[in-house]
């Protein structure tokens, strides 16, 4: 059975030249060595029809909302269960 994308199986250095086409911004990210990381980007592409570096800055807006954003927790403090092991 056929591959459905076959630049996925293709070398690392031909998945990054097909990245540099279709997101520039997802190739100058990764090292040209990152072959799993470039590989994620392309079958982002390839999936969902958009670049990755546009689904990401999509989502940074919800990343940086914190559920806890507006719950103070600079007076807590965790206390140590005392050892039950015998000295």
């Amino acid at each position: 059975m056929p591959k459905r994308w076959p630049v996925l199986e293709e070398s690392t250095e031909k998945m990054l030249e097909k990245l540099h086409e279709v997101d520039p911004i997802m190739a100058n990210r990764w090292h040209p060595n990152d072959r799993r990381k470039i590989q994620r980007s392309l079958e982002i592409y390839l999936e969902t029809g958009k670049k990755a570096s546009d689904i990401y800055e999509e989502q940074k807006p919800r990343r940086q909302v914190s559920p806890f954003s507006d719950q103070d927790f600079s007076n807590a403090s965790i206390e140590k269960e005392p050892s039950t092991t015998s000295r």
